[in-house]
């Protein structure tokens, strides 16, 4: 999509009473427009930047309202490992830099081989003055590396002790105490609109990504969620493989769990005091 159509969706989603945007990729720093795409953006709505950090410093983070960072790890071989590029101290410096300028979160995808990091993350986020969450990789994306089960209930509780004390760790700890029970929840995929770079409205669920329900090139916003393609791909996420990513997770848990709900109010107004 250009710039124009883009802004023709941001229109579409404002009219529809959408309160947030997230751009996030692939890497979205590598379009030549995203500036005026978070300007357009943070006209309309809460906007949010997620990003590998290494082309930050040339974009204006005026229009952000909240960046997360992605950072799996703070060694240097896992690093390349994980990402297939040195560039480990470029990242820190980014999460320094935009620590300065705008409200500030790292993101960790946990596996295997940086489980041992928890605590090492969330000192290094701590002494930047920044968030920090965790989810486990998801195997809906095919490459990524594993994680097993008993190793990751130990990190749950590893971050439920730290959380005590560390009000950097955003994840509620309803979310943690689910990942680490393994139950399933009641996710509403449908609280999130997906858009593809190429103006494809896809099914809320990445179990369900198959299902296209329109492009924002020919059809309008309105019409696309209406459509008998976009309520299939709704009904279809009903029934996923229970992924623990944050961005399904926290809010369907958020609309459906009167104590998540509190939880989430309590530590958003504790962060607003304390920055305020």
């Amino acid at each position: 999509m250009n710039t124009s159509e883009i802004e023709k969706m941001l229109d579409d989603a404002l009219d529809l009473g959408i309160a947030i945007y997230t751009a996030t990729g692939g890497e979205p720093l590598l379009r030549n427009d995203i500036d005026k795409i978070l300007k357009m953006a943070k006209d309309r709505f809460y906007t949010m930047l997620v990003t590998n950090g290494l082309l930050l410093n040339n974009i204006d983070l005026s229009n952000v309202d909240l960046l997360t960072i992605s950072l799996d790890t703070l060694d240097r071989i896992k690093f390349y490992r994980i990402t297939g590029v040195d560039a480990l101290q470029r990242v820190i410096e980014a999460v320094k830099w935009a620590s300065r300028r705008v409200d500030t979160c790292i993101n960790v995808v946990l596996h295997n081989s940086n489980i041992d990091e928890i605590e090492n993350l969330v000192n290094f986020a701590e002494s930047c003055n920044v968030g920090i969450t965790f989810e486990p990789v998801s195997s809906y994306f095919k490459g990524c590396p594993e994680i097993d089960k008993e190793g990751l209930k130990r990190a749950m509780l590893k971050l439920l002790s730290l959380k005590k004390d560390f009000k950097c760790i955003w994840n509620s700890r309803e979310y943690l105490k689910l990942v680490y029970s393994g139950r399933r929840f009641n996710c509403q995929s449908h609280l999130l609109l997906r858009v593809n770079p190429d103006g494809e409205v896809i099914s809320p669920c990445y179990d369900v990504d198959y299902v296209k329900a329109g492009n924002l090139k020919s059809k309008s916003l309105k019409s696309i969620l209406k459509s008998r393609e976009y309520l299939k791909g709704c009904q279809i996420a009903r029934n996923c493989g229970n992924c623990y990513l944050i961005c399904y997770v926290e809010p369907s848990m958020i609309f459906t769990n009167l104590k998540w709900l509190l939880e989430f109010c309590t530590s958003f107004l504790k962060r607003w005091r304390l920055d305020g």
